[in-house]
């Protein structure tokens, strides 16, 4: 999931996903916003994983957000980038760290 935030929506965040069921680290969680990286939280129930990227300040990603599209996911409708974007995102990770992963995740998508 590609999400606008700042240090402010920390507090929406964990109310959101409480622990349990979710899983996460409230220190990296504040860290990742503040740096423009990715974390992740982890549902205990299912052991879904869902990455949030904070979006960041370049056009690239402004555009990719523009882009984004409305998904149902239980019940819920949450923003995820299109598949497209999620294929290049994957293809400029491959180009840092050649990981099979991402070339499986791109293959599944």
């Amino acid at each position: 999931m590609v999400v606008a935030l700042s240090a402010v929506d920390v507090p929406k965040i964990t109310a959101a996903f409480k622990s349990p069921p979710y899983f996460y680290d409230d220190v990296a969680l504040l860290e990742s916003i503040l740096a423009h990286d990715f974390f992740n939280i982890i549902d205990g129930d299912s052991t879904l994983k869902i990455d949030f990227w904070p979006l960041k300040d370049d056009e690239y990603s402004k555009e990719q957000f523009r882009r984004r599209t409305v998904l149902n996911i239980g019940g819920r409708q949450a923003w995820a980038l299109t598949a497209e974007d999620i294929i290049l995102a994957k293809l400029l990770w491959i180009k840092i760290s050649d990981s099979e992963r991402q070339w499986r995740d791109v293959e599944s998508v």
